[in-house]
């Protein structure tokens, strides 16, 4: 901006855009580094800068979570632990597995497959913790925070789990809501989900809906099985046809028995709205892409069962 483009009248001061202060990122062909560290980086900048105010709150202890993605894949150890230990107040410990050694926290994929076996891994991770004398770990992955808060309710371990940023900002005078609540009630969902999109929870699931499974059945076939569930002895000489039958009969049956599948799905998964606006949606690509890898597991779960119901009732 020229000089003689500026004045001193308080007026032209409310209208000035103030472009000399324009962050570089909103300026016409700025483009994004795609080097650029994680905000552990700039967090450590802020430090190196000594912009952390000296406070009278109480000392805390903290320990630093090394995860899989920041530490191992990237190489970045150094700048968030320098960043927590530029904080007033602060006392930094280290867990006895850490920088390249450190545990994984058992996000991810074992917390999806193998729900029991994630909440041990991370009790694990925040034993260690404990026995550092840590009153908080901090992290700086999402997927670490959600797993290590859940393993920290799930298995009764007594230290509070914290975003790296949220800590920081703290310490800067900021406030923020606690996220436990939250986590928890996404937690419950994706517990649900979980359970649900398992080999045995899906068996459950058609358990609840036999009638709208048989009926759905092509060809006539769910009549046909009515019938012969009336003969003694019939069903379960067809036992086994049914592992060749399904996987064909199941893709055919979906649209017809999706909706009643939707209406058991809301009745076991505590979702919020946006999700049960969704599902209609996302629920047939779901089982779409599911079925192929699972269907072989859920036939013998569900035979003796289906079994069970044409044989014990009447046709409609």
């Amino acid at each position: 901006m020229a000089d003689d483009d500026v004045t001193d009248d308080d007026d032209d001061d409310d209208d000035d855009t103030g472009d000399d202060d324009v962050d570089p990122a909103f300026e016409p062909g700025w483009t994004a580094d795609p080097t650029d560290s994680p905000y552990s980086g700039f967090g450590h900048a802020v430090a190196g800068g000594d912009q952390f105010p000296e406070t009278d709150r109480e000392p805390v202890t903290v320990t630093w979570h090394d995860s899989c993605h920041l530490g191992r894949a990237s190489g970045i150890y150094e700048p968030p632990r320098e960043l927590i230990k530029a904080v007033p107040g602060v006392d930094f410990v280290e867990m006895e597995s850490c920088g390249d050694n450190a545990k994984c926290c058992g996000s991810v994929l074992t917390l999806i497959k193998d729900p029991e076996t994630a909440h041990d891994l991370g009790k694990d991770r925040l034993d260690e913790a404990v026995a550092a004398g840590a009153d908080k770990v901090l992290a700086l992955c999402p997927c670490c925070e959600f797993q290590l808060r859940v393993s920290a309710d799930k298995r009764d371990v007594p230290v509070e789990v914290q975003d790296l940023a949220h800590f920081s900002a703290a310490a800067l005078g900021y406030e923020f809501a606690d996220p436990h609540p939250e986590v928890r009630a996404q937690w419950a969902v994706f517990e649900a989900m979980i359970a649900l999109m398992t080999p045995r929870g899906f068996a459950e699931l058609m358990g609840t809906m036999w009638p709208e499974l048989i009926d759905a059945m092509p060809l006539g076939m769910g009549g046909m099985m009515r019938t012969m569930g009336k003969i003694p002895g019939v069903l379960g000489v067809m036992r086994p046809m049914f592992p060749i039958l399904f996987p064909r009969l199941l893709p055919m049956m979906m649209p017809k028995l999706m909706p009643a599948m939707l209406e058991r799905v809301a009745a076991r998964v505590p979702m919020p709205d946006y999700m049960a606006e969704q599902m209609p949606e996302m629920m047939p690509e779901v089982m779409g892409n599911l079925m192929p890898h699972m269907i072989d597991d859920v036939v013998p779960l569900v035979t003796e069962p289906m079994i069970d119901y044409l044989e014990g009732h009447d046709a409609a």
